[in-house]
């Protein structure tokens, strides 16, 4: 890929590099210019992102997760375009009070033939 790093003002700092798609990130904080967010494998630091919807209040000890997607595919050009939900991620599938009797068998008619 070639060098990673630009010289400015006697500093090394990273260069920009081509992101395709979406990424998640955090929402890291926000300054007089607008948010900042970082994400898994960000060589910049937090970035000003510009947005696609309302942000909440945030503070370093409490980031929120957002969807990102980036300008130009650039990596220091990030675009929030959504806001992540909380998960619990250590919950099980649902018990069968939770589950719904529709959830256990589905029946369609396609071409003349039922699926089930």
């Amino acid at each position: 890929m070639g060098s990673t790093t630009a010289r400015k003002r006697g500093e090394l700092v990273p260069l920009s590099r081509r992101i395709q798609g979406h990424r998640t990130g955090l929402l890291v904080g926000t300054d007089e210019n607008g948010p900042r967010v970082d994400y898994p494998g960000n060589s910049h630091g937090p970035l000003l992102a510009q947005t696609t919807v309302r942000l909440p209040s945030v503070t370093a000890d409490a980031p929120v997760g957002v969807l990102l997607v980036f300008e130009q595919e650039r990596s220091d050009l990030p675009v929030v375009v959504g806001l992540l939900e909380p998960t619990n991620r250590e919950a099980g599938p649902p018990d069968d009070a939770q589950r719904s009797p529709r959830s256990e068998r589905v029946e369609a008619l396609v071409d003349g033939q039922r699926l089930v």
